[in-house]
């Protein structure tokens, strides 16, 4: 789930169940729309930094990806895009605004260069999108139980922070030559599958599995991890208030969605949904907005 600054929209997008789609909950209304993309896409990614644009990865099973940018205001109309192939990479329309999302995105290709993994690196200054292969990524890992999930993007090192699946380590990959800098260990859970920045700590927070592993954003060493779900059961997504002085955490398996405190990672509320919680966005008042694992079903409730 991602949301505009003002959190007056959230949009989500699961491949399961929104296909070429976006999930778009209006905070004021509590309406609920779904906005066609017509990629013909097998699923979409959703990308986004601080700001009024964000971006969508198009998947289309290896035979090429694609990423639109699109205003939080008017997310059904895209304002730049790149489609990359074996003929193509350039940007295409608002330059600037590629400026305002990533710049780092992970997708699957079957072309004649590649049949991996690849990470794809956008250049607003040079108008084209390059892709670059991970060089460490090789037979120590299972392609087919191990894929590459994302990339947080670490623009002032010239590095990005990689997650794969049912691993219990990121990497620190160079984007200029592909090769990995260091392993940064989290919890020992095979679970790694999603990073976000708490930017006002200069942290860098991870899902394992079950925990969440806070980092020092400097030196990349673990400040604290700690288990938040019980039964050998994983957690959901997670999403930091709009000021970061606390994280929702969604729960599966508990059927609820915690609010964690960012220095000790301890549960101090909770909003019992019911279903399915797997991701959720924390609104003013207490109000979480989240949607159901299996139907995406909107979900909603209070922290107490």
């Amino acid at each position: 789930m991602i949301t505009d600054q003002s959190r007056s929209v959230i949009i989500s997008s699961k491949g399961w169940v929104d296909h070429d789609s976006l999930w778009l909950f209006e905070t004021a209304t509590a309406e609920v729309r779904n906005i066609p993309l017509r990629s013909g896409a097998k699923y979409a990614s959703l990308h986004t930094r601080a700001g009024e644009y964000f971006a969508v990865g198009h998947h289309f099973d290896g035979e090429r990806f694609e990423i639109s940018v699109r205003p939080f205001s008017k997310p059904g109309e895209p304002v730049a895009n790149v489609t990359v192939d074996s003929a193509s990479n350039k940007l295409v329309g608002d330059l600037a605004a590629w400026k305002s999302v990533p710049s780092v995105y992970v997708c699957y290709l079957k072309l004649l260069a590649f049949q991996d993994f690849v990470l794809v690196h956008v250049d607003p200054y040079r108008g084209e999108a390059n892709v670059r292969q991970f060089g460490w990524y090789d037979d120590v890992y299972d392609e087919s139980y191990q894929g590459i999930t994302a990339a947080l993007e670490l623009p002032e090192e010239n590095l990005a922070l990689v997650s794969i699946q049912r691993c219990s380590d990121l990497v620190l990959h160079a984007l200029d030559s592909g090769k990995m800098v260091r392993k940064i260990s989290l919890a020992g859970r095979f679970g790694n599958g999603f990073t976000a920045y708490r930017r006002k700590a200069n942290e860098i927070w991870a899902s394992d599995y079950d925990h969440i592993v806070t980092l020092d954003r400097s030196t990349f060493e673990v400040k604290h991890r700690k288990q938040l779900q019980d039964g050998n059961q994983f957690i959901g997504d997670f999403a930091f208030s709009d000021d970061e002085s606390s994280c929702v955490v969604a729960r599966p398996f508990s059927g609820d969605v915690i609010c964690v405190s960012p220095n000790k990672l301890d549960i101090i509320a909770v909003a019992k949904l019911g279903k399915q919680p797997l991701e959720a966005i924390l609104l003013s008042g207490d109000r979480v907005v989240a949607r159901d694992w299996k139907s995406g079903d909107l979900l909603e409730g209070d922290l107490e």
